[in-house]
């Protein structure tokens, strides 16, 4: 679908806001007298909106849409191990290893994708 430089295009074009809206915020500390400078990516010009407009955007980009994609062809290649463990023909006995092999990664990858839902369980 990409190509290498459209990659390297496309992270420059994302990257560009950070790069054109951080600025050098000074935090004093009055406790101990000492000065510290932060880079921060979010001016008060923009907003109290941006920043949470940007964080939800690199959220959704960065991880919730490609952890769908991962997810998704991970379910339909578990779909299609069972089910060739069911439409193998003559099962001979070289064959039934073969067979548990595949239902043991499709059960794996099962379980892989249930882990989210132990850990959102647990909390």
């Amino acid at each position: 679908m990409f190509n290498f430089p459209g990659i390297w295009i496309i992270s420059i074009v994302f990257a560009v806001p950070s790069m054109l809206n951080s600025f050098i915020w000074r935090i004093e500390d009055k406790s101990n007298n000492h000065t510290y400078e932060v880079c921060y990516p979010f001016p008060s010009e923009l907003g109290p909106t941006y920043p949470k407009v940007v964080v939800m955007f690199k959220f959704l980009v960065y991880y919730a849409i490609p952890l769908a994609f991962i997810a998704t062809f991970y379910v339909i290649m578990a779909h299609h191990l069972l089910l060739s463990t069911r439409n193998m023909p003559g099962e001979a006995q070289g064959q039934a290893k073969q067979i548990q092999a595949r239902k043991k990664v499709s059960n794996f990858l099962y379980e892989i994708l249930k882990c989210p839902k132990i850990v959102k369980y647990y909390r």
